[in-house]
């Protein structure tokens, strides 16, 4: 199973596009995308998804939800636990092994192309800056920002992204 944030949220599976569910589903598994592989306090679910605006019911929604999403990686992702969801005290953990995420292919390509432009090797590493900026199909979680999620997290992925912008710009320049 693989996903893509770089753009609306998707997830493919072998056998091809996996559907999320509804919106709240969608924002549990964008914000867990975004930071995968760490535990993820139930308390900063509840609040991405309402500000402190919460319901009552919150913590019970955010359990079902990520049973939802968990119920949803069970049944499409290989059996090998190259991507699993699992309570994690005090809340869940969503595990992507690398090259299952968007994302991490292109943190990885930003950070090689800024080596080898750092080691001198321009042509090399302008290139692998520009097959990073390549995976972008939108504004990162675009679906879910259009309804008004605004996650620090998620402006942190669009600040990298304008920050090999920039590096590109200078290097095209030479003051790189």
């Amino acid at each position: 199973m693989r996903f893509n944030l770089l753009g609306p949220l998707e997830a493919v599976s072998e056998d091809g596009p996996v559907e999320f569910g509804g919106f709240n589903h969608r924002a549990i598994a964008g914000f867990l995308l975004l930071r995968a592989n760490e535990v993820v306090p139930t308390s900063k679910l509840i609040q991405a998804l309402w500000g402190y605006d919460t319901p009552a019911t919150s913590r019970k929604m955010v359990h079902n939800g990520v049973s939802a999403l968990r119920r949803i990686i069970d049944r499409h992702a290989r059996p090998d636990g190259s991507v699993r969801l699992t309570t994690a005290p005090p809340g869940y953990r969503l595990t992507v092994a690398d090259g299952h995420l968007d994302l991490w292919h292109f943190r990885r390509q930003v950070e090689l192309g800024r080596a080898e432009i750092a080691e001198g090797q321009r042509e090399s590493g302008t290139d692998k800056l520009r097959s990073a900026l390549a995976l972008w199909r939108g504004p990162a979680l675009a679906d879910l920002a259009e309804n008004g999620i605004a996650w620090p997290e998620l402006k942190a992925v669009t600040g990298l992204r304008m920050s090999v912008f920039v590096c590109l710009a200078q290097d095209s320049s030479g003051a790189v």
